[in-house]
């Protein structure tokens, strides 16, 4: 039994497609994230996928100082992490020291008995 012979289309089909993929292929790969300060406006920043917070911040054109935490995503991290699209860089002032003080806050009715209390902790 003799096998069916496929239909031919004009092989711009098969150009097409290699086209295409060799066009993704040579499209570099880039990310955009955030980088939010305390009294500045954010930046966006544009830069190859596996950029790292260091040269994120380079990019940039900021340095880390000693009073300031890095987070990404509101979780501290290093400056070797590597980011990823759409991520948020924040620099924000670090909070050492100080002592915890206690505040109890009760909340009274109009015949002056204790309806409702709220404990705080704070550390100043």
């Amino acid at each position: 039994m003799a096998e069916k012979e496929k239909p031919r289309g004009t092989g711009q089909e098969d150009l097409t497609l290699s086209r295409t993929a060799s066009a993704e292929a040579e499209k570099p790969v880039t990310i955009q994230v955030r980088l939010a300060q305390l009294g500045e406006e954010v930046m966006d920043i544009i830069g190859p996928k596996g950029m790292t917070v260091s040269q994120a911040l380079e990019k940039a054109g900021k340095k880390l100082s000693s009073g300031l935490e890095l987070r990404v995503n509101n979780s501290t991290c290093n400056l070797d992490r590597v980011l990823e699209d759409g991520e948020i860089i924040m620099l924000v002032p670090r909070i050492v020291g100080g002592q915890v003080e206690e505040m109890t806050i009760a909340i009274q009715n109009s015949e002056g008995k204790v309806v409702d209390a709220m404990f705080f902790a704070l550390k100043i």
